[in-house]
C-alpha cells in the first residue's frame, strides 16, 4: 500500500445537544484501513473544533440527496 501513515488523519467534532461533542472521521479512511491491516495501534490526527467543523459543514446537514455533490432541491 502506498498510503502515508505519517499524515494525520482529520477528525470533526460534532455538536450533540446535551453531550460532549461526537468524533467523525472525514478524511483518512485508507490510512485507518493501512493501520488496522498493519496492527499500527495509533495514528497522527488533526481533531477540528466544534467552530471548525461548523466552516466546514457550512451547516448544511448532510442526508440524503445532500452532499456538495447534489445540493438540495
Amino acid at each position: 500500500m502506498s498510503t502515508d501513515l505519517a499524515t494525520p488523519v482529520i477528525v470533526a467534532q460534532l455538536p450533540i445537544p446535551g453531550q460532549p461533542p461526537g468524533p467523525l472521521l472525514i478524511d483518512g479512511t485508507h490510512r485507518l484501513y493501512r493501520a488496522w491491516r498493519e496492527g499500527v495501534p495509533r495514528l497522527p490526527a488533526h481533531v477540528l473544533t466544534v467552530a471548525e467543523t461548523r466552516q466546514v459543514r457550512r451547516d448544511v446537514r448532510l442526508g440524503p440527496d445532500r452532499t456538495w455533490l447534489n445540493p438540495p432541491h
